[in-house]
């Protein structure tokens, strides 16, 4: 299922003289009018309770665009995305015990998820209040896990090498899903249209306890190193999908007849070098499964035939391809959808 992000704030008292103008469902607007003087949170929640990555629907997929205006996020540690549950999601929000350095750490009230700090340039990663440097990590109740000092996950990749961040719109996704095994997956992926800036990567939380199993709300944070005018946020959904299985071919799955024609957002994503494509056929139909790249020129045909109702799923391996942002589009009768994938090696 896919939802909206419809509830937007300020948090933790981080405006950076900004003011908020929310849109349509999905979309808000943060701005002034002039680059920011501090920093600026903005906090979108899902859904009231968390919403649980545990059970049949496991893998929690939040996707949406991002457009800086005036200047981009060229400074180390100057955008921040943080994927958390946490308390006052969506609420405008007084923290004076946290953040008073102008930089938002996700370190403030009483989140547990995940925070990320993109790269541009020859930005190394930056350090986050005394520990471990990184790109993304995990925060336990407001703190970082005092058992294990940083709780830094990994670095992502910035494809190509020195990409820089300027202004304009970016398409983000980040996954979480449970392993089985009392880890978590958790994919990042940050592109611009062109291609000309792709960061992200997957890693496994596999820390004791996990950051978080359950996620209401997304921050988007920007400080005063970005010059930037206004930070723009449309299409902003949460999507709740069936964990997938990898079977290495196609093959149908389940008893039970899809009720709707779907292609379900691959999985992982950003993948190195394979990802999982699933989709389902409500009757029996004419299927072509196609991947695209940047330029629309085809890659693979995956599917092309007639399938019988029911829910398939396609391990497509990529390890002969470049790095860098495709698009699967399937066809099935009047049924026509796009899906985009990142490949990062």
């Amino acid at each position: 299922q896919n939802y909206y992000v419809d509830t937007w704030g300020f948090y933790g008292g981080k405006t950076g003289g900004w003011g908020l103008r929310p849109g349509i469902i999905g979309n808000v607007d943060a701005g002034g009018s002039g680059a920011l003087t501090g920093t600026a949170a903005v906090r979108g929640q899902f859904f009231s309770p968390a919403t649980s990555i545990n059970g049949t629907d496991s893998v929690l997929v939040v996707t949406g665009d991002v457009e800086f205006v005036g200047g981009g996020f060229q400074t180390p540690g100057s955008f921040r995305l943080g994927l958390f549950n946490g308390a006052n999601a969506g609420k405008v929000t007084v923290d004076t015990s946290a953040d008073t350095s102008g930089v938002w750490t996700g370190t403030d009230g009483q989140n547990y998820g995940y925070l990320f700090i993109p790269g541009s340039g020859t930005n190394a990663p930056v350090d986050w209040y005394g520990h471990t440097p990184g790109s993304w990590g995990g925060i336990l109740n407001g703190v970082w896990d005092s058992t294990n000092s940083g709780y830094v996950l990994g670095n992502g990749v910035l494809k190509p090498a020195g990409a820089v961040a300027g202004p304009g719109t970016y398409s983000f996704e980040i996954s979480v899903a449970p392993t089985g095994n009392g880890a978590n997956q958790v994919g990042f992926e940050l592109a611009n249209a062109d291609s000309s800036y792709m960061f992200g990567e997957t890693a496994i939380d596999n820390h004791s306890p996990v950051a978080a199993t359950q996620f209401n709300s997304i921050i988007f944070a920007l400080n005063s190193g970005t010059g930037a005018t206004a930070m723009n946020l449309s299409n902003i959904q949460v999507t709740m999908a069936p964990s997938p299985v990898v079977t290495g071919v196609k093959g149908a799955s389940g008893s039970e007849v899809p009720k709707t024609f779907a292609l379900d957002q691959n999985y992982p994503n950003p993948f190195n070098p394979s990802t999982v494509i699933a989709y389902q056929l409500p009757k029996a139909s004419k299927v072509v499964l196609k991947v695209y790249d940047v330029l629309g020129r085809e890659v693979a045909t995956l599917v092309n035939g007639t399938e019988s109702a029911g829910s398939y799923k396609v391990t497509f391996n990529m390890d002969k391809y470049a790095s860098g942002v495709y698009f699967v589009r399937m066809v099935a009768g009047s049924f026509v959808h796009v899906q985009k994938m990142m490949l990062l090696k």
